[in-house]
């Protein structure tokens, strides 16, 4: 029986996401892989699948997202496992079974760069309350081996709002995609300074950068 089967027995601490239902929503905030990707799908590949919590956490985190392996395909459905330990959620664990279809996945893990999302970035309150985020800068100047280098902006912040250290919060990279999930190439790409354009539903870089 799978992990959604099992916890229909007791009071679910979860639901899966439709995705492709929330992409047509909201575009910017929940992404959906191409038909091309979802036409290579095939049993050993990662996808990552949205866990909506029924309670949102006292930090505000209301999802969380996982990487599961595709274990078996049949008629559009599938069946896997999860390939890592979710961060939140502690009623699951990796190696779990799970079932779900087309619509629950998110994306589709393709080979490059990893996103290291236990590391931290410093982000500014007003982005964090907000859940959004519209300007990024990396800088190599980290605090400690847990520092990933990312500022993350709401955009308009003053330089006074700034200067105030209790405008400034720490926050994972994980929790960062769970609102802002268009930030996934950026954080893996070697560019320093990025910038969310409304007209093309994605963060560009900026070549000549400055500090906000």
């Amino acid at each position: 029986m799978g992990l959604l089967g099992m916890l229909g027995r007791r009071k679910a601490e979860f639901h899966l996401e439709n995705a492709i239902e929330q992409n047509k929503l909201f575009p910017r905030t929940f992404l959906v892989p191409s038909l091309d990707e979802l036409k290579s799908l095939k049993v050993g590949t990662l996808v990552n699948i949205i866990f909506v919590f029924e309670k949102e956490l006292k930090n505000g985190c209301n999802a969380e997202r996982i990487w599961v392996e595709i274990t078996d395909i049949q008629d559009g459905k599938f069946r896997g496992v999860l390939d890592n330990d979710p961060y939140f959620l502690k009623s699951i664990k990796r190696g779990d079974k799970i079932t779900f279809e087309t619509s629950n996945i998110a994306s589709v893990y393709s080979k490059g760069s990893t996103i290291h999302e236990e590391l931290f970035a410093i982000i500014t309150k007003k982005a964090l309350e907000n859940k959004q985020i519209n300007w990024v800068v990396r800088s190599d100047d980290l605090n400690n081996e847990q520092d990933s280098g990312w500022q993350l902006f709401y955009g308009d912040e003053s330089e006074s709002y700034l200067d105030d250290a209790k405008n400034a919060s720490v926050v994972s990279l994980k929790h960062v995609l769970t609102f802002e999930p268009l930030l996934e190439d950026v954080f893996r790409c070697s560019g320093n300074a990025f910038e969310y354009s409304s007209q093309l539903n994605k963060f560009i870089e900026v070549k000549d950068s400055f500090n906000r």
